[in-house]
């Protein structure tokens, strides 16, 4: 277990990215991402959000704000107790994603903290980052489909809410896809000689 010393300082390191990607978020260089995610969610609710334009370079399931990089969508992720886990950074047309430190499960998370005290709850939830700035950031953004997939069935949540028939079969793909079994075998019997 970690240790709080150590939780913090990586909790300062989050936060002192995101303000580094909000710097970023109003050069020249970020504009035309800056204008495309405003003209789905409202600069405010952006910059509550701690979401922001930032220039990045994913390496594999981590990424580096870089000056080098490619414009991404870069997002604080929150644990169900909106403790900062994260940061996350989205490419802006594919479904690619990556996290700094590898920690983080969802964003929107600490909208739900409460799962267990509701019966017969539906989560509002995104296929990706456009859907859910759409939203205005509201409902969850899996970040790890198996560990969401998991929280889902031991919450013993109802359903699951999309925005539209094509992202509710994506989202049915995704968590499907994250619950597959192992395959089966069967050890065959050696005939008695």
């Amino acid at each position: 277990m970690e240790s709080a010393n150590a939780l913090h300082v990586m909790q300062g390191e989050v936060l002192e990215a995101a303000r580094v990607a909000s710097l970023y978020h109003m050069t020249d260089a970020m504009r035309p991402l800056r204008e495309r995610m405003e003209a789905v969610c409202p600069p405010d609710v952006l910059a509550a959000q701690a979401i922001a334009a930032a220039p990045v370079i994913f390496r594999g399931r981590t990424f580096d704000i870089d000056d080098e990089g490619a414009p991404a969508v870069v997002a604080i992720v929150s644990d169900a107790f909106e403790a900062i886990e994260d940061l996350a950074a989205f490419a802006p047309d594919g479904p690619r994603h990556a996290l700094m430190f590898g920690r983080g499960t969802a964003l929107g998370l600490g909208a739900f903290h409460d799962w267990r005290f509701h019966e017969h709850l539906r989560i509002a939830m995104h296929a990706g980052v456009w859907s859910y700035l759409g939203a205005q950031g509201r409902g969850l953004l899996p970040l790890n489909w198996r560990r969401i997939a998991l929280e889902l069935i031991e919450r013993r949540i109802e359903g699951v809410v999309a925005t539209s028939v094509a992202e509710g079969r994506e989202i049915e793909r995704r968590l499907c896809r994250a619950l597959k079994p192992p395959s089966l075998f069967i050890k065959q019997q050696q005939e008695a000689a």
